[in-house]
């Protein structure tokens, strides 16, 4: 169902950012040592809660944490009293869309890109997986990681892999030419071709840069997986895959055929294959509710924190949104509400294979969602198909930071446990009580660095 972002061309420059209780305040850290006092931490290493802890971070690290009376505060380190709040891990949004193609490029992508990054880190969320990237994706994850400017932690691949024509020599030059241009992955699209498929996973292993995207059609799940790709991005690409065969644009709710009894085979298969999957439950559920009704999902208030010019540049206005109007139809929406309610069954099956899952959300491109604050709304979509808000805050903490490590040489992240790096956000309720209070934010760390929200 996803697409590539809308490539029309706009004059200006992007405007500021709405402001809202949720802006993070930027300002330069008072100390290099910075203590979180009397807060209840939730680790994410398993299911527990740790009243009246005290952490230490030094150096853009969790030097030390423990109850509160015994912890000994450095001479000097910055205080923030965490009395009564509740401190996570940063979160994690595993599939994002930068502006990134170089032959449409203008200043405006820059303007877009720093408003995204701003974004992203109000909500909290200090990592990200930027899919179909371009080598100005590679210096701006480069400046954010030298801190130069502002913005989460970014992993990225090259722009997406989709040739329908692409040989095997093709795809196996393209994979060992985006490790040796600094690319963290390679993400292959639904219309690849086999030999290029081919191609590009014997180039990824020989290269060693691993491999995730969608299913491509022409290849199949079962052939993705087996030659050795590490993830799957979208619940949804399931369905368009054998065994389960739902066609693209067919939009006749009678041609919905999706056997629920073959999801044990499929969470089987994945399991076995040690593949990771992201749901991105949120993107499917927002190209449902714009398909409903647009101006509904426009007029909502986190709207305002995106200027008019980034929702033009990516058509999500009435004008330009063909995909909206596209799937007005009546046939077409209860196609739509069948294929979210199937794909809501495959990631509780999913997790009752223990599947490693990861939170992703598709936003940054033509649908219509706020990057950053999405993620808040993936997780409580898999909430809502069943899992329990500390396995769905775990695909954005834990199970992150396992799969940054494995795949891309990442130092420890995703827990809060001494050694780890020191991305957090500090809520005023908890999330394991109710995973809306994800948005509850009072205030983040960025690699070790305070930023209290506006108005704490």
């Amino acid at each position: 169902m996803t697409t590539h972002p809308a490539r029309t061309r706009v004059i200006g420059f992007i405007v500021a950012v709405a402001a809202s209780a949720a802006t993070i305040a930027w300002s330069a850290p008072r100390a290099h040592t910075l203590a979180i006092t009397n807060v209840t931490v939730i680790p994410m290493d398993r299911e527990r809660l740790l009243p009246h802890e005290t952490v230490i971070v030094r150096d853009g690290r969790i030097a030390s944490m423990g109850q509160a009376s015994a912890v000994a505060i450095p001479s000097g380190a910055q205080r923030v009293d965490g009395t009564g709040r509740f401190l996570i891990p940063g979160l994690a949004d595993a599939h994002v869309h930068f502006d990134s193609h170089e032959a449409t490029y203008e200043k405006v992508d820059d303007e877009i890109n720093r408003q995204y990054r701003a974004l992203f880190l109000d909500a909290g969320v200090t990592s990200v997986m930027n899919l179909c990237g371009s080598s100005g994706n590679l210096a701006m994850r480069d400046s954010i990681a030298r801190g130069e400017i502002a913005g989460p932690r970014m992993f990225t691949s090259p722009h997406c892999l989709d040739d329908s024509t692409m040989t095997e020599a093709q795809g196996d030059s393209a994979a060992v030419a985006s490790k040796t241009a600094g690319y963290d992955f390679l993400k292959v699209y639904s219309f690849l071709s086999r030999d290029g498929f081919r191609g590009i996973m014997s180039g990824a292993k020989r290269a060693h840069i691993p491999v995730v995207g969608h299913i491509p059609q022409r290849v199949g799940m079962k052939a993705m997986i087996d030659a050795g790709a590490v993830g799957i991005v979208h619940a949804e690409e399931f369905m368009y895959n054998a065994p389960f065969r739902l066609e693209y644009g067919d939009s006749s709710p009678g041609s919905v055929a999706l056997d629920t009894n073959r999801i044990p085979e499929v969470a089987h298969a994945v399991h076995a294959a040690g593949v990771t999957v992201t749901p991105t439950l949120a993107a499917y559920t927002a190209i449902l509710d714009e398909s409903t009704d647009l101006d509904v999902v426009l007029a909502r208030p986190a709207m305002r924190l995106v200027s008019d010019e980034a929702k033009q540049r990516f058509d999500w206005d009435s004008a330009g949104n063909t995909r909206a109007r596209r799937l007005h139809a009546p046939g077409a929406l209860a196609k739509l509400r069948l294929g979210l309610a199937f794909q809501r069954r495959l990631v509780r099956a999913f997790r009752d294979s223990s599947i490693a899952l990861l939170s992703g959300t598709d936003a940054g491109g033509d649908i219509p969602m706020v990057p950053g604050w999405s993620l808040h709304d993936e997780l409580a979509d898999l909430v809502t198909a069943g899992l329990t808000p500390y396995e769905a805050l775990r695909t954005a903490t834990a199970n992150a930071g396992t799969f940054f490590a494995r795949n891309f040489h990442a130092p420890l992240s995703g827990t809060i446990t001494p050694g780890a790096r020191a991305d957090m956000v500090l809520l005023d309720a908890s999330p394991l009580a109710d995973i809306r209070n994800t948005r509850r934010i009072r205030g983040i760390v960025v690699r070790g660095e305070w930023r209290a929200a506006a108005g704490s």
